[in-house]
């Protein structure tokens, strides 16, 4: 048995990285008042290009209380939308496909199913109006990618959908659904959430 290199793949519970390099979590020191600043952001985007394939926020606490200073992040609705990736984490960093486009990698949730097909509902961009969740109002900040039943994983059962307690990783492809722009393929079962 060959023991793998630290450039070969690795299978980190439902996501596969592109090799075994991570970054560990460092205090950044751009995080006035706890935000995500563009700072923030092009500190780990730095680290991703350097080779990196997994990097993380330096600490974030999950109320007020926790924070270790005033200017840690505070996990909180609305810090969320600032952290969704903008890129994929496959193959090469300059080649990857930006976030909410045909072939890159999106997160979400199923919110219609029927018989043997869904939809699920992912953020196309973090802008303002997040509330706003009819992907068909033009000023939503939301897509929608059609499914069929067969391409989900094996340990959904399509029973228990739709469900905004499914977190889902999928691919964009151009949908095969006469009334949707896109397709969710190689769909993953990333996390269920309690409620």
């Amino acid at each position: 048995m060959t023991t793998p290199g630290p450039f070969d793949p690795y299978q980190l519970g439902p996501v596969r990285l592109r090799n075994r390099i991570v970054k560990s979590a460092t205090f950044e020191g751009v995080m006035p008042r706890g935000a995500v600043t563009p700072e923030l952001v092009d500190f780990h985007v730095g680290v991703a290009r350097g080779g990196a394939a997994l990097t993380t926020v330096a600490y974030c606490a999950i109320s007020k209380n926790g924070r270790v200073n005033r200017h840690s992040l505070v996990f909180t609705d609305d810090l969320v939308p600032d952290l969704v990736p903008t890129f994929t984490n496959g193959g090469s960093f300059d080649d990857e496909k930006p976030w909410g486009e045909i072939s890159s990698v999106v997160r979400g949730t199923c919110y219609f199913h029927k018989q043997n097909y869904g939809f699920m509902r992912f953020l196309r961009d973090s802008g303002p109006k997040l509330w706003l969740t009819d992907t068909q109002n033009p000023d939503s900040p939301y897509e929608t990618a059609y499914f069929n039943d067969s391409s989900l994983p094996d340990n959904v059962d399509p029973l228990n959908l739709p469900s905004y307690n499914h977190i889902f990783q999928f691919e964009l492809a151009e949908s095969r659904h006469p009334t949707g722009k896109f397709e969710a393929r190689n769909i993953q079962f990333l996390s269920w959430v309690p409620t």
